[in-house]
């Protein structure tokens, strides 16, 4: 397949994988983003090894090695007490894995991304358009802006999350429910906390319907913290709405002191929530030359951390399948659609079920609990191979 013009819709960390993997293929690309300009908002993510991977055969593995942190455990703990009740060994996982965990701020890895495609392509990214139509014409894709701009490409790519623009236009009004879940989410300079709370790993802090996850990013400087509670009446799907560190306390009521101390300097200015919306599974992700990925594709509740890493899975097959030696772009994203839907459906039901498991859940549940009763076990999660994956492209077959 010759090198394609392809658009973008959304500069997010699924919407820059896949493009820093075209421009690596030599595709044109353009990022198109609705956001005047890029604010580096979020908090702390988990890259696990299945992504990792991807991000290391793009080349960025040094440039992340500066700004992200590498937990060599995972802990879950009791979380009135703070005592361990299971203890996940990451430092292993590079040899299990094929690379290793990593934990970083979604800011400081849009950067990373962002500057990697701009070295193969200044102008890859203009903002302030927010797509509204499209129409596949029968040699090209007319984008329609906001603005009452147009452009058009060989291929257009929705990667614009949850509330997709691209989905709603090829498929309709997807209908969410929310989950009864609200989260919580600030950072700390690592320096304003007491001695006690400057834990250095990956913590998980349960008590019944509600969880504190910790754990530092920005090479140690900044601790991320987010709290999940169920049974909340607030429903607004927004990743943007202001909360206060006070909210937050009285939410997570009873926690240890430990955790409770990162929560109470939480600058006014650094704490947000956000309530939890679920979407069921689409049958397809694609119609002629426009396709789906990352969260407009299988928006996913946060509970097994993959969100990023499907996107960036997501990112380099597609790459890979507009790179294949398929005639036609239709059959390219029908075979990435073939290759990663089971997958990515497979992680966002388990999500589901991992919250369900949220309401009721003790500590004494966890510690009971056999290790054939997990939702997904590491190797479905992070075993994923990504040679393997594009690999895949070759036997497949189009017709069929």
């Amino acid at each position: 397949m010759p090198a394609q013009d392809i658009a973008i819709i959304g500069a997010g960390i699924g919407g820059l994988t896949v493009a820093l993997a075209a421009l690596q293929r030599g595709h044109r690309v353009r990022v198109y983003e609705q956001a005047p300009q890029i604010t580096l908002i979020g908090g702390g993510i988990s890259i696990a090894p299945n992504s990792m991977q991807v991000l290391m055969r793009l080349g960025l593995r040094p440039a992340l090695t500066r700004v992200a942190c590498w937990p060599q455990h995972g802990v879950i703990r009791d979380g009135a007490s703070g005592d361990p009740i299971s203890t996940t060994d990451f430092s292993g996982f590079e040899a299990r894995f094929g690379a290793p965990y990593m934990q970083v701020h979604r800011a400081d890895l849009h950067v990373v991304l962002l500057d990697a495609c701009r070295k193969l392509e200044p102008d890859l990214l203009v903002c302030d358009k927010r797509a509204t139509d499209l129409h596949d014409g029968e040699s090209r894709i007319a984008l329609r802006f906001a603005d009452g701009t147009e452009s058009a490409s060989d291929v257009v790519l929705g990667a614009d999350g949850a509330k997709s623009r691209v989905r709603t236009i090829l498929f309709g009004e997807r209908p969410a429910q929310f989950t009864g879940v609200v989260a919580w989410r600030g950072t700390v300079e690592m320096s304003a906390l007491p001695p006690e709370s400057r834990l250095t790993n990956s913590n998980v802090w349960t008590l019944p319907n509600r969880q504190i996850v910790q754990h530092p990013v920005c090479s140690g400087r900044v601790m991320h913290v987010s709290g999940l509670a169920s049974e909340q009446p607030w429903g607004e799907e927004s990743w943007t709405a202001r909360a206060t560190p006070d909210e937050a306390l009285g939410v997570f009521e009873g926690f240890s002191p430990t955790v409770r101390a990162i929560l109470e300097r939480i600058p006014p200015d650094a704490c947000f929530k956000y309530a939890l919306h679920d979407r069921a599974p689409l049958p397809t992700w694609h119609r002629g030359r426009v396709v789906l990925l990352g969260d407009a594709a299988h928006p996913m509740l946060p509970f097994l951390a993959q969100g990023a890493s499907m996107a960036i899975e997501d990112g380099w097959v597609l790459a890979a399948a507009l790179s294949s030696g398929m005639a036609r772009v239709e059959d390219a994203l029908a075979s990435y659609v073939a290759i990663r839907r089971e997958r990515a459906t497979f992680v966002q039901l388990g999500a589901r079920r991992a919250r369900e498991q949220l309401q009721g859940y003790s500590p004494q549940m966890q510690r009971d609990a056999s290790p054939s009763e997990s939702i997904l076990k590491p190797e479905s999660l992070f075993g994923w191979n990504p040679d393997e994956a594009t690999a895949a492209l070759e036997l497949f077959d189009v017709p069929r």
